[in-house]
């Protein structure tokens, strides 16, 4: 009986694991002034890469604060 804690909480940390690492289908949309200025497509990649990507976006134009996230 005791074992069966122990082989809950293995399962439940491969599966936290796994979906971390997942690829999945990833978009970027930039807002300023509370409405999206801009929104493009990452493609499938990590949730790491994904954000990576899109805070290339976050930037200052022309005196614009563009705030960038992944959905």
């Amino acid at each position: 009986m005791k074992k069966t804690p122990i082989v809950v909480i293995i399962i439940v940390t491969i599966t936290i694991l796994i979906y971390t690492s997942c690829k999945k289908d990833y978009h970027c949309a930039c807002t300023f002034n509370n409405a999206v200025i801009f929104n493009t497509d990452l493609g499938n990649q990590t949730k790491k890469g994904a954000q990576d990507q899109c805070n290339e976006y976050d930037s200052t134009v022309v005196g614009e604060v563009w705030n960038c996230k992944i959905y």
